[in-house]
């Protein structure tokens, strides 16, 4: 857009290919991530759907309890929430369509289950609301009855998450078990193969045991290939480490066949195939352990909590920041030295956020954590040579909202940050004559409602509302 306005022909055709290098980048990482991204967003269904039914269960225990006292507010509550019961209902009907077309039985299974009863909650608050005026003891029973169905949807849902995730964790768990071993088994027979090519033996001899221990090689590549288009669990890293082994061994078997080659070329290929198929045994086995220990199988689950510690510890260096920005005359003075002191220790703790985010995108196959730490590095290098100031600052609460926004957008696209933004004039419905004195309370920014968050889960719920609320709250005096 800068080149096209200084009308810099070759500015804008340079601009254009590298937009289009990043389009086949971002094209080719979502191929290769397709099916990671289905799993994780079906994992993340399962467990939003479950803390919504839960949730939903609860109000309507508290909406039987009204209807008990006989109040006259849960009538209105008991239809309210008998609409929202039925639209769970659909919402878990659709998610078990979406595990049965990926053959995920074992979620499927239990979403069929929480779709029953989900529904026979909405049946029972429908029930309860009609029944309200007539018999407030009837509208009691059904609303509780109608609670505990709920309950058990929820319930089902936690359990159709877990077995699902037992499942694709075996499934993963098993070929990098399978993996490593081979990894293990042909590092052996690749030494044993330099060791003989050392001492001599006739290079035919070794022919063709190196050419069947490559063909092991491309096939152990190809599974562990595919599993890292399933689970981030399996990292860049090893993947990288698969990578080298392999050409390491075709090189090993193309010095092996050509002729003319000494013993000790042969064998010295042959020692590097050894010590990158060890490296890439050591790495899964890494990858192995950690499988155990993830709470998903797509492995979105843990960045995504690595990623909201991460958005609380850059809040706290916003806070800090937002405290050193420059006072007016504060001059060159001692003043000024010591918060050119603490912006370089901010920009140390902002290094150690970038360090974190690189450790989280080796389970980031979309490349959004990394370049996350990227932009961490440059504020800290910002920090460090011109101290906290407000485009700073800028930045910094824009490293926030993404770090925020990371666990649940991973598979979108950033939004603009370029600050521009689309102009629109005002019309006679937007004025609204302000109050003589508005009440120290009224909060800056309208908190989202629980509709507008129904897609997050109950944690990331938390911590938006948790933001909107610092965001209101009054200055510190």
């Amino acid at each position: 857009e800068e080149a096209g306005s200084k009308r810099d022909g070759g500015g804008s055709r340079e601009a254009m290919g590298d937009l289009a290098q990043q389009q086949q980048r971002l094209r080719e990482q979502l191929e290769k991530s397709v099916e990671m991204l289905k799993r994780a967003a079906m994992e993340g269904a399962m467990s939003t759907l479950k803390d919504e039914a839960k949730e939903l269960a609860q109000k309507q225990r508290q909406t039987a309890d009204s209807l008990g006292k006989r109040d006259g507010t849960g009538g209105k509550e008991a239809a309210d929430l008998a609409r929202r019961s039925g639209k769970l209902s659909e919402d878990v009907k659709s998610l078990e369509q979406r595990l049965a077309r990926e053959k995920a039985d074992a979620g499927a299974r239990g979403a069929n289950e929480a779709k029953m009863k989900s529904g026979e909650s909405a049946d029972g608050m429908k029930k309860a609301s009609e029944q309200a005026q007539r018999d407030a003891g009837k509208a009691e029973q059904n609303a509780r009855n109608a609670s505990e169905a709920m309950q058990r949807a929820s319930d089902a849902l936690s359990e159709a998450r877990q077995a699902q995730v037992g499942e694709w964790k075996k499934e993963l768990s098993e070929d990098l078990d399978r993996s490593a071993q081979e990894m293990l088994q042909m590092a052996r027979q690749q030494q044993q193969l330099s060791d003989r090519a050392q001492h001599g033996e006739d290079p035919k001899n070794l022919k063709q045991e190196q050419s069947a221990l490559q063909q092991g090689m491309e096939r152990a590549s190809e599974r562990m290939g595919k599993a890292g288009q399933k689970s981030s669990l399996v990292s860049p890293k090893s993947q990288r480490a698969m990578a080298d082994a392999r050409r390491q061994v075709e090189q090993a078997t193309k010095q092996s066949n050509e002729g003319g080659q000494s013993g000790k070329e042969s064998s010295d290929a042959m020692k590097q195939a050894a010590e990158a198929l060890n490296q890439a045994a050591a790495s899964l086995v890494r990858d192995r352990e950690r499988t155990n220990n993830a709470s998903s199988a797509s492995g979105f689950a843990e960045a995504m909590q690595e990623m909201q510690k991460l958005a609380g510890q850059q809040g706290s260096l916003n806070a800090q920041a937002s405290g050193m920005m420059p006072m007016p005359g504060q001059g060159n003075g001692p003043q000024k030295q010591q918060a050119l002191d603490k912006a370089r220790q901010m920009a140390q703790s902002e290094r150690a956020i970038a360090r974190k985010l690189e450790q989280v995108s080796d389970a980031d196959a979309t490349g959004k954590a990394e370049e996350l730490a990227r932009e961490a590095r440059q504020i800290a290098q910002q920090l460090e040579t011109g101290g906290a100031d407000k485009s700073v600052l800028d930045r910094q609460q824009r490293l926030f909202r993404r770090l925020l926004d990371a666990g649940r957008s991973m598979e979108k696209d950033d939004k603009d940050e370029s600050g521009k933004r689309e102009s629109r004039s005002a019309d006679a419905s937007q004025m609204v004559a302000p109050p003589d004195r508005a009440p120290a309370s009224a909060p800056k920014l309208k908190e989202p409602t629980w509709n507008e968050l129904r897609g997050l889960s109950a944690d990331e719920r938390r911590l938006v509302l948790d933001y909107y609320r610092r965001l209101n709250a009054p200055p510190e005096r």
